[in-house]
């Protein structure tokens, strides 16, 4: 669950569906199916938008920029298979740590993962750091850097 401004972004994971209700009474404001049902999904939010990360182990995912206010989409990208994932925005990006199970090619990346870095308004990828290791927590902006903690030592990144 993550809350902002009034609303209560909740997932299901049983039915792969995020759902915005209101925190005041609880009614549901909109709905977001995400694609292919039972799906993993993590959020992140900057005040008018909800960003959305949906995948099933192993398959390429969707990262989804929605209206925080009507559930409309803004725009959509694709990333490589995830085995795990990450999603924070700050000021400057969109943040997506991922650990990979395969590259775009289809290549098993056991081990391996990925830093991107996404410009909120447009979707559009700036840049991307490849980790020795699949990244464990959301990346944390320090000053000019990032703290990413991987699955076995901490990755700064300029």
């Amino acid at each position: 669950m993550l809350a902002r401004d009034g609303i209560a972004l909740i997932h299901d994971p049983n039915d792969g569906m995020l759902e915005a209700h209101s925190a005041s009474d609880g009614t549901i404001r909109w709905s977001f199916p995400a694609p292919g049902g039972d799906l993993r999904t993590v959020a992140a939010t900057d005040p008018d938008t909800a960003y959305v990360v949906t995948w099933d182990y192993g398959r390429p995912g969707t990262l989804t920029a929605l209206d925080i206010d009507s559930g409309a989409v803004r725009w959509t990208h694709g990333v490589d298979a995830i085995a795990d994932a990450s999603l924070t925005v700050d000021a400057e990006a969109l943040l997506l740590g991922v650990s990979l199970s395969q590259n775009s090619d289809g290549v098993d990346a056991i081990d391996q993962g990925r830093l991107v870095a996404f410009d909120p308004a447009t979707g559009i990828e700036a840049w991307r750091q490849i980790t020795r290791d699949g990244t464990a927590t959301v990346p944390v902006r320090i000053g000019n850097h990032l703290l990413v903690v991987s699955s076995d030592q901490p990755i700064f990144c300029d």
